[in-house]
């Protein structure tokens, strides 16, 4: 109920019509939100994070999955010998 409270302030800031809970299943709220936050964030990079947090950058940008995660540089590996690269890298 809050998410869709707050949610609903975003969109009558910039004069959209609020949504209503009624006719929302969960999913549907989720995916709103998750389109609202790409909308309002679009420039800012938050969309990677987002992507990779919520588990859907494979899907969304059609990448390996290994690519989620950044290879640690050498010289991090260098000086702690007990990390791991991470795989694909």
């Amino acid at each position: 109920m809050e998410a869709i409270a707050t949610y609903n302030l975003l969109r009558v800031r910039v004069g959209v019509a609020p949504h209503t809970l009624d006719t929302q299943t969960q999913q549907q709220v989720i995916d709103a939100v998750l389109l609202e936050r790409r909308r309002e964030l679009a420039f800012e990079g938050d969309r990677w994070p987002d992507l990779v947090r919520t588990g859907r950058a494979v899907s969304v940008l059609g990448i390996p999955a290994f690519r989620t995660l950044f290879p640690i540089p050498q010289n991090e590996t260098d000086v702690a010998s007990s990390i791991t690269q991470n795989s694909g890298y």
